[in-house]
């Protein structure tokens, strides 16, 4: 590319957003993360993100309920960059009513789940 003229000081390889998930009680689960903790006690969820393009990250979080209807609790809100805006923070603290939580894809029936979007300036989740 320098040959061609172009400034290759402005340009940065491209990764995948990554996206992972912390706190008292939390544990990979597969695809997703369940949360162990006591009812009623407030637990403090960490998310982290890296790639996509730099800086300007976002995240949300979202209610599945039983029958797969769908709650906001906490819409698009940006996600602490570091100083070179590579890398992403952000916590949502929140009360479960039950033993067990996990971020999960839509369920047909059973108890109301906690889903965390991402996303990048481009919109990429």
């Amino acid at each position: 590319m320098k040959e061609a003229g172009y400034n290759t000081a402005n340009l940065f390889e491209y990764t995948r957003l990554q996206v992972a998930v912390s706190g008292d009680g939390i544990t990979e689960a597969g695809p997703g993360y369940t949360l162990t903790t006591s009812v009623g006690t407030p637990t403090t969820v960490n998310v982290s993100a890296q790639g996509g393009t730099l800086g300007g990250r976002q995240t949300r979080v979202v209610q599945i309920g039983g029958d797969g209807t769908e709650t906001v609790l906490q819409d698009w809100d940006s996600m602490q960059g570091s100083s070179d805006e590579s890398a992403s923070t952000a916590s949502y603290t929140w009360t479960p009513d039950q033993r067990r939580r996990r971020p999960a894809p839509r369920r047909a029936s059973g108890p109301p789940r906690r889903h965390l979007d991402d996303r990048d300036p481009q919109g990429l989740v």
